[in-house]
Protein backbone atom coordinates (compact mmCIF):
# COMPACT_ATOMS: atom_id res chain seq x y z
CA UNK A 1 0.00 0.00 0.00
CA UNK A 2 1.38 3.68 -1.06
CA UNK A 3 2.06 5.50 2.17
CA UNK A 4 -0.09 9.01 1.77
CA UNK A 5 0.80 12.32 3.42
CA UNK A 6 -0.91 15.91 3.62
CA UNK A 7 1.96 16.76 1.65
CA UNK A 8 0.99 14.27 -1.39
CA UNK A 9 -2.80 15.22 -0.76
CA UNK A 10 -2.87 18.78 -0.88
CA UNK A 11 0.40 19.26 -3.18
CA UNK A 12 0.18 16.12 -5.97
CA UNK A 13 -3.40 16.63 -6.81
CA UNK A 14 -4.54 15.33 -10.25
CA UNK A 15 -5.53 18.02 -12.59
CA UNK A 16 -8.77 17.71 -14.95
CA UNK A 17 -8.53 19.67 -18.17
CA UNK A 18 -10.86 22.80 -17.79
CA UNK A 19 -14.34 21.88 -19.46
CA UNK A 20 -15.86 24.55 -22.46
CA UNK A 21 -18.15 26.78 -20.84
CA UNK A 22 -18.52 29.12 -18.19
CA UNK A 23 -15.87 29.77 -15.49
CA UNK A 24 -18.31 28.46 -12.62
CA UNK A 25 -18.87 25.31 -14.35
CA UNK A 26 -14.95 24.89 -14.56
CA UNK A 27 -14.68 25.84 -10.79
CA UNK A 28 -17.14 23.53 -9.78
CA UNK A 29 -15.96 20.32 -11.94
CA UNK A 30 -12.29 20.83 -10.61
CA UNK A 31 -13.51 21.00 -6.80
CA UNK A 32 -15.50 18.20 -6.87
CA UNK A 33 -12.94 16.31 -8.74
CA UNK A 34 -10.41 17.64 -6.09
CA UNK A 35 -12.83 16.82 -3.11
CA UNK A 36 -13.53 12.71 -4.97
CA UNK A 37 -9.72 12.54 -4.73
CA UNK A 38 -9.25 13.49 -1.38
CA UNK A 39 -11.92 11.67 0.24
CA UNK A 40 -11.17 8.05 -1.92
CA UNK A 41 -7.47 8.97 -0.54
CA UNK A 42 -8.52 9.07 3.22
CA UNK A 43 -10.72 5.84 2.55
CA UNK A 44 -7.91 4.63 1.33
CA UNK A 45 -5.47 5.64 3.92
CA UNK A 46 -3.73 4.32 6.83
CA UNK A 47 -3.83 5.90 10.30
CA UNK A 48 -0.81 7.77 9.64
CA UNK A 49 -2.59 10.02 7.72
CA UNK A 50 -5.66 10.60 9.81
CA UNK A 51 -2.94 10.84 13.13
CA UNK A 52 -0.89 13.98 11.19
CA UNK A 53 -4.26 14.92 10.04
CA UNK A 54 -5.53 15.56 13.64
CA UNK A 55 -2.30 16.51 14.95
CA UNK A 56 -1.86 19.42 12.50
CA UNK A 57 -5.08 20.69 13.46
CA UNK A 58 -4.73 20.28 17.12
CA UNK A 59 -1.32 22.47 16.77
CA UNK A 60 -2.78 25.12 14.84
CA UNK A 61 -5.53 25.86 17.39
CA UNK A 62 -2.95 25.82 20.15
CA UNK A 63 -1.02 28.04 17.95
CA UNK A 64 -3.95 30.25 17.48
CA UNK A 65 -4.79 30.23 21.18
CA UNK A 66 -1.32 30.75 22.32
CA UNK A 67 -1.03 33.95 20.22
CA UNK A 68 -4.26 35.19 21.28
CA UNK A 69 -3.01 34.62 25.01
CA UNK A 70 -0.09 36.70 24.47
CA UNK A 71 -1.54 39.37 22.46
CA UNK A 72 0.55 38.86 18.88
CA UNK A 73 1.02 36.37 16.61
CA UNK A 74 4.40 33.82 16.90
CA UNK A 75 7.25 36.03 16.16
CA UNK A 76 5.46 39.48 15.14
CA UNK A 77 6.27 42.69 17.27
CA UNK A 78 3.31 44.23 18.51
CA UNK A 79 2.33 47.13 21.09
CA UNK A 80 -0.30 44.74 22.58
CA UNK A 81 1.67 41.84 23.38
CA UNK A 82 1.24 40.40 27.19
CA UNK A 83 3.51 37.70 27.22
CA UNK A 84 5.63 36.06 24.86
CA UNK A 85 6.18 32.22 23.73
CA UNK A 86 8.78 30.12 25.10
CA UNK A 87 9.16 26.41 23.19
CA UNK A 88 7.24 24.22 23.02
CA UNK A 89 6.60 20.90 25.58
CA UNK A 90 6.17 17.49 24.49
CA UNK A 91 3.09 15.95 25.52
CA UNK A 92 1.37 12.29 24.43
CA UNK A 93 -2.58 12.22 23.40
CA UNK A 94 -4.42 9.40 22.99
CA UNK A 95 -7.07 9.09 20.20
CA UNK A 96 -8.99 6.80 18.39
CA UNK A 97 -6.71 6.28 15.58
CA UNK A 98 -3.42 6.18 18.34
CA UNK A 99 -1.37 8.09 20.20
CA UNK A 100 0.21 11.60 19.28
CA UNK A 101 2.98 13.30 20.41
CA UNK A 102 1.68 17.07 20.45
CA UNK A 103 3.93 20.09 20.59
CA UNK A 104 2.35 22.56 23.23
CA UNK A 105 3.76 26.01 23.33
CA UNK A 106 4.93 27.24 26.55
CA UNK A 107 4.69 30.71 27.36
CA UNK A 108 7.33 32.94 29.32
CA UNK A 109 4.49 34.47 31.82
CA UNK A 110 1.95 32.15 33.34
CA UNK A 111 0.73 28.53 31.72
CA UNK A 112 -0.72 27.00 28.82
CA UNK A 113 -3.44 24.13 29.55
CA UNK A 114 -5.47 22.44 27.25
CA UNK A 115 -8.54 22.47 29.11
CA UNK A 116 -10.47 21.94 26.52
CA UNK A 117 -8.29 18.69 24.82
CA UNK A 118 -6.49 17.36 27.78
CA UNK A 119 -7.58 16.42 31.32
CA UNK A 120 -4.59 17.41 33.71
CA UNK A 121 -1.77 15.09 35.10
CA UNK A 122 -1.58 14.26 38.63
Amino acid sequence: MKRVTIATIFGNQHRTPTPIGTEEEAMVEKRVGSLTWLRKQVEAADKDLLREIVKRMVETLMSAEADSICGAAYRKTSSERVNRRNGYRERRWDTRVGTIDLAIPRLRQGSYFLEWLLEPRR
